[in-house]
């Protein structure tokens, strides 16, 4: 022990997960192959006073030739054999791991750091701050006093963000979204979904005649590159006179699917998807009510509401239709496209004397 002065000094020793030590290489899982990285830890600090001690920090660096996998993390923890003290026999000196110059506290919690693959993927890989704050020793006696501090490596994916949200309508006003009417085409935001308790934008023929488009848009980000779900409630009043009324679900000029009602008095609309159809059931058109925003209480029912969700993947675009209340699948997983497309635009064309309602749409992507 000795007598006059104090000697202060951390060894500093990197265990890695796989048992190696600072400065050499491991290896990692990347997406497609491995790579390896080395994580450099200096061996040692010797403390010069209270306060903040500084390293020469941490440097994680992925070996040249290789690329860390974006989706993974490299993730550094430490462990003190002292319980955070420099111990000289039954004396001890408390200190903190951290990155920056602060205030000693005994109930401070260690530093971690986390490498990004952008990080190690860098040139020359990234440094970050270490050091220590130590309590004030001006009373202990002198001795040599000391620690060590393990550092374990681990590479860990990294948690999703979760979805991103292009657009969301509640369409509970004429403001969500704001839209422009076609041509002998009324908007109703007065009556409330069976299914969602939600005011649902109820779309009316309001004239003896052919109608115009009204387009929802579904935003401006491409998505043809990414993973994405557009979700809403649909359901129908049927229309006469054979005007025919449509919606439609557009990627640009094309036709993912067409939802037409041949506006004959019947009781079904045809949702058509490539070479394939199948009838949606609706109220037929009553002719007192046509031209009407009452024809929105014929088809609000449990009975005319259908659940679609969309699907876009690196594999193609896929439909799945469901009754909204018993849940029945009407279309399971029908592929829409060969290959992923960009969702542009819902437009609705209610035929004459019926009525379209749309409700809770909703497009994401980035799962």
């Amino acid at each position: 022990m000795k007598i006059k002065k104090k000697i202060l000094s951390l060894a500093l020793a990197g265990t890695m997960v796989l048992g190696l030590m600072p400065g050499m290489t491991m290896t990692a899982l990347a997406a497609d192959n491995v790579s390896t990285y080395t994580l450099q830890i200096p061996s040692t600090l010797n403390v010069s006073a209270a306060g903040w001690n500084a390293t020469s920090g941490l440097t994680a660096a992925v070996t040249s030739g290789d690329t860390f996998d974006s989706g993974k993390k490299l993730s550094v923890t430490a462990s003190s054999a002292n319980s955070w003290l420099l111990v000289s026999g039954s004396n001890s000196v408390g200190y903190n791991l951290a990155t920056a110059t602060g205030t000693y506290s005994s109930s401070a919690t260690p530093t971690s750091w986390e490498f990004t693959a952008a990080e190690l993927n860098a040139s020359g890989g990234t440094n970050k701050a270490m050091g220590i704050i130590v309590d004030d020793y001006s009373s202990k006696p002198a001795g040599t006093y000391q620690d060590t501090v393990t550092f374990t490596a681990s590479v860990e994916i990294v948690a999703s963000a979760g979805p991103k949200t292009a657009v969301a309508y509640s369409f509970d006003d004429a403001n969500s979204p704001s839209l422009t009417a076609g041509s002998r085409v009324s908007f109703d935001y007065t009556k409330t979904s069976v299914i969602t308790s939600t005011i649902f934008l109820n779309a009316y023929n309001n004239d003896n005649g052919d109608p115009g488009a009204s387009t929802i848009s579904l935003g401006n980000t491409d998505l043809s590159g990414e993973n994405w779900t557009l979700v809403f409630e649909w359901a129908a009043n049927g229309g006469a006179n054979r005007k025919v009324g449509h919606t439609i679900l557009k990627s640009g000029d094309t036709t993912l699917f067409d939802i037409v009602d041949n506006s004959n008095w019947n009781t079904a609309n045809q949702l058509t998807y490539g070479s394939s159809s199948v009838d949606l059931s609706v109220p037929a058109c009553n002719k007192s009510n046509r031209f009407k925003n009452s024809t929105g209480d014929l088809y609000n029912t449990t009975d005319y509401w259908y659940h679609f969700e969309v699907t876009g993947t690196s594999t193609g675009v896929y439909l799945t239709v469901t009754n909204s209340s018993s849940q029945a699948v009407i279309v399971d997983s029908a592929k829409l496209s060969e290959t992923n497309v960009n969702p542009t635009a819902l437009s609705i064309e209610p035929s004459c004397g019926g009525a379209i309602g749309i409700d809770e749409l909703s497009l994401t992507y980035g799962e």
